[in-house]
C-alpha cells in the first residue's frame, strides 16, 4: 500500500510520542512498516548531519541487512505461531510456547524462537532437560498406592458403602 508524504511524516511524529506499537495500532498499518520509515528517517537525518566514509557506509549497510534479516526472521516465526497459537504468545502459557520452540527450532534455532515469543532460553533448555521426569503428583501418587496395598482393607478406601 502507498502512503503520502504527509501521512508518514504524521505518523512518525505520533509514533515519536506515544511509541511506535501504539501508533502503529491506533493508525492500523504493520508495526516494522512504521519501524521501516523510522529508520529512514534516522539514517536521512544522520547522513544530513554527518558525512561517513565509504567503509562506514559499508559497515552500516552490512548492520541494517543484518537488522532486516532479524526482524524478516521474527516474522516468519510468528507466521508459524499463527497456526500453533490463537492467542497473542505472550497470553499462551510458558509451557506450551515451550512445544512452539521444540516443534520449530530446526527451522530457526532456539534462541531466536525464545527471543522472539519473550520466555528465556535457559528456561526453554531446563524444560527440555525435565521432559520425562516424573513430576511431584506423579511420584506422590506411586505413594498413595503403596500404602494402600499394604493393607487388605484399603482396597475398599474411597469405595462408596451399600446399607
Amino acid at each position: 500500500m502507498k502512503y503520502s508524504k504527509e501521512f508518514k511524516e504524521e505518523a512518525l511524529k505520533l509514533s515519536d510520542e506515544i511509541g511506535l506499537k501504539k501508533a502503529a495500532q491506533q493508525l492500523g498499518i504493520q508495526y516494522y512498516t512504521l519501524s521501516d520509515w523510522r529508520l529512514k528517517r534516522n539514517a536521512a537525518a544522520k547522513a544530513k548531519n554527518y558525512h561517513m566514509s565509504d567503509d562506514e557506509a559499508n559497515k552500516r549497510i552490512i548492520e541494517l541487512e543484518r537488522e532486516i534479516a532479524e526482524l524478516r526472521k521474527a516474522n516468519e516465526i510468528l507466521k508459524d505461531a499463527l497456526g500453533f497459537f490463537r492467542k497473542r504468545p505472550e497470553e499462551v502459557k510458558t509451557s506450551e510456547r515451550h512445544l512452539f520452540v521444540n516443534e520449530f527450532r530446526h527451522k530457526y534455532g532456539a534462541k531466536a524462537i525464545c527471543q522472539v515469543l519473550k520466555i528465556s532460553e535457559s528456561g526453554y533448555y531446563r524444560w527440555l532437560r525435565n521432559q520425562g521426569k516424573p513430576r511431584t503428583r506423579q511420584l506422590l501418587l506411586v505413594k498413595i498406592q503403596g500404602i494402600l496395598s499394604e493393607h487388605p482393607d484399603n482396597k475398599n478406601y474411597g469405595v462408596r458403602r451399600m446399607h
